[in-house]
């Protein structure tokens, strides 16, 4: 959390407060939005199935892989941060342009609204299709 007086001292408008977060509290998303680059280290539940996604699906980060011992290691997070932030490595590059390619979706700023409109045009078409099958069976009766 922020120092107490923080907001007073930086103003509203400033994302340092934001930035005074420890950053295991930041959303994926909106590690994303902020150009960090993603070093996934999951402990249990969700952060596994989270963290699978983020890499071997999207492409966006790395996972740290365990030891023997089921431990994170010194090495193992090295090693992740490494393949990230290297401007060669194969790894590096498909993540950041991954990466770029998903912070531009999440930035648009449509981006709720078209799934809220979505939902509701979809509640309409099931509202229709529930009225034709009543309007169907009342036929048969």
């Amino acid at each position: 959390m922020p120092p107490a007086g923080a907001e007073q001292h930086t103003g509203n408008n400033s994302p340092e407060v934001d930035l005074m977060r420890p950053p295991s509290s930041f959303s994926v998303s909106s590690s994303i939005k902020l150009h960090c680059q993603l070093v996934l280290l999951p402990h249990v539940g969700d952060q596994i199935l989270n963290a699978r996604m983020m890499s071997n699906n999207l492409k966006v980060g790395v996972v740290v892989e365990k030891g023997e011992d089921g431990l994170f290691t010194m090495e193992s997070v090295c090693k992740a941060v490494n393949k990230v932030m290297e401007v060669d490595s194969e790894v590096g590059r498909e993540v950041r342009a991954n990466h770029a390619k998903l912070r531009e979706l999440l930035s648009s700023e449509d981006l709720e609204s078209s799934y809220i409109d979505g939902f509701c045009q979809n509640l309409k078409d099931l509202r229709l299709l529930a009225l034709s099958c009543v309007n169907c069976h009342s036929d048969c009766k």
